[in-house]
């Protein structure tokens, strides 16, 4: 099963005044962006894209076909910017929240399909009627953790979400937002959500991703019914926040909990690949598989969640330290999303507490290569060629390039196709 996703995650950078070093570099770069766009803006060898947006640092990954290459390439940009910070003495955090409340998000794109005759905002509000549930009891494995002063909550991002939809990801935050909601094709919208945590665990955000991937195929099936759909979404999603797999919300009569709900979605998930067997590839098996797999440790064995959740790794790793000395709880927290060898999570990933995906040759090659199924490939390799041949390129964004080769004259190439990749005959020039 094949669905355009792709991640845009905002970065702290300290000192402040050294966001601009977060764009220098050169071993992973196409080219850097000049023209007449006022946001700098770098395009990486593997189709991801680096850039300043309101002065804050941002990065956006390649588009991916799946949620298994797409969890790859975002761990490969954040090796990356890792091995950039300690470069330049700056601090680059993948954090959700700063102490002048000041909230960052980390948003999800999902391809949704539709008909030519559907409005793209009256899609998106009945896709997000039959996710809201399931959006909000994903944080369960998703939530990055957070050391408030009202006590710990599983998700900073929730924390600080006050709207379903809104126009923009600002505030007040949205579950989902309607900005530039089609940009992939005539047959498509772009699926904005904006609810979830930056993560540093390649399980969870393995997971986060895979599920939302495979609910989004049962929002275009019309397979999630009006059972599921929940009056009052933001009080339970401050509830669940608090409180767990325990909180409670009652559906049309039905009392579910947060646990409950998440499992009727993987049951609707089974139902759906029973009756499409042909879209039950390798990827989303194991996305059921590892789905089922974290909801059975939640209710039966949760004290071995650290291995595979960031809430509870963040938890498990401040209760180790602060039996040995005192600690600050939100330097801690804060600490655990420094994108450094330094970092709480990178020196417990270091010394085999978490659970990981990917070998390092399978991060250093996610640097350097686009997925091959998407046009990020074909992009890349053009934007390569240009800067070879000496082309000035006027602008280059995800769906157009115009450049002018050496006789001036203003040529236009677009990508607006996002399954349009690289031929293969040419793939050595990658």
């Amino acid at each position: 099963m094949k669905r355009i996703c792709g991640l845009e995650t905002e970065l702290g950078v300290i000192p402040k005044n050294a966001a601009p070093l977060f764009l220098e570099c050169s071993e992973y770069v196409v080219r850097e962006q000049t023209g007449k766009d006022t946001d700098k803006r770098t395009h990486l060898r593997n189709g991801s894209q680096m850039y300043l947006d309101v002065g804050h640092a941002e990065i956006a990954s390649a588009e991916c076909s799946n949620p298994l290459d797409l969890t790859r390439i975002d761990q490969a940009n954040m090796r990356m910017i890792s091995e950039l910070a300690e470069r330049h003495g700056i601090h680059i955090y993948r954090n959700n929240h700063d102490a002048h409340h000041n909230c960052f998000g980390c948003h999800e794109n999902y391809y949704l399909s539709k008909m030519p005759e559907e409005k793209a905002d009256l899609l998106v509000n009945r896709a997000i009627e039959r996710m809201n549930a399931f959006l909000i009891t994903r944080i369960l494995y998703s939530g990055a953790g957070m050391f408030d002063d009202s006590g710990f909550l599983l998700s900073p991002r929730a924390k600080y979400t006050k709207e379903i939809i809104g126009h923009a990801s600002l505030d007040p935050k949205p579950i989902a937002s309607l900005r530039d909601n089609e940009p992939f094709s005539k047959d498509g919208i772009r699926l904005h959500l904006t609810c979830g945590d930056s993560l540093m665990s390649e399980f969870a955000n393995y997971l986060k991703i895979g599920t939302a991937w495979i609910v989004v195929s049962l929002v275009e099936k019309r397979f999630i019914p009006s059972r599921l759909i929940i009056n009052d979404p933001i009080s339970f999603l401050a509830k669940v926040n608090r409180e767990g797999i325990a909180a409670t919300t009652i559906i049309q009569g039905t009392t579910y909990t947060a646990l409950e709900i998440q499992k009727e979605y993987l049951g609707l998930a089974h139902d759906f690949f029973s009756k499409h067997p042909s879209l039950a590839d390798p990827v989303s098996k194991d996305v059921m598989k590892k789905w089922e797999f974290i909801l059975n440790i939640l209710e039966k064995e949760p004290e071995k969640l650290f291995r595979y959740v960031d809430w509870a790794t963040k938890l498990f790793l401040y209760n180790l330290a602060s039996s040995q000395e005192p600690v600050d709880k939100k330097q801690f927290d804060l600490d655990y999303h420094l994108l450094s060898s330094q970092g709480k999570y990178y020196l417990a990933r270091r010394n085999s507490l978490v659970t990981t995906l990917f070998s390092e040759q399978e991060l250093t090659n996610a640097s350097f290569f686009p997925p091959v199924d998407t046009r990020a490939s074909y992009r890349t390799w053009k934007l390569r060629q240009l800067f070879h041949l000496g082309a000035k390129i006027e602008h280059a964004s995800w769906t157009l390039i115009s450049y002018r080769p050496s006789s001036g004259e203003l040529i236009t190439n677009d990508f607006i196709d996002p399954y349009a990749c690289f031929p293969e005959s040419k793939s050595k020039e990658l």
